[in-house]
């Protein structure tokens, strides 16, 4: 078993050699998600699978979507994506991958779950 720290995008690391990849709690803070689980998803093996938590700030209360948002603006968060839980669910699903468990979790900010596995081929 090994266990790696790096960034996605490192060019050493090779595609189709990872059983699992988690990104937990850092979807909703990246410049683009997209990128980042199309990156993953090349990386995983056929059948490997990604597990995401993502804070779903869409789902927060209106106090807080209007607050996180402006915090972002001075410099406090670089970036900060509104995501809801159906487009955390659809960030993989839109990258070929098949979802197989997902769930919201209630919170002042809900988060979702989502895990999904690599089939033969990723768009």
């Amino acid at each position: 078993m090994c266990f790696t720290q790096t960034t996605i995008f490192d060019e050493g690391l090779r595609r189709g050699s990872y059983d699992v990849i988690l990104a937990l709690n850092n979807l909703h803070l990246v410049e683009d998600a997209q990128a980042v689980v199309q990156r993953a998803a090349a990386l995983l093996r056929p059948g490997g699978l990604i597990a995401s938590v993502t804070q779903c700030l869409a789902g927060a209360n209106v106090v807080l979507r209007t607050l996180v948002p402006l915090i972002s603006k001075v410099g406090v968060l670089s970036v900060l994506t509104s995501f809801s839980a159906s487009e955390a669910e659809g960030l993989l699903h839109d990258r070929g991958l098949q979802v197989l468990e997902s769930e919201v979790f209630e919170g002042t900010i809900p988060s979702c779950l989502v895990v999904a596995r690599k089939g033969d081929r990723v768009r």
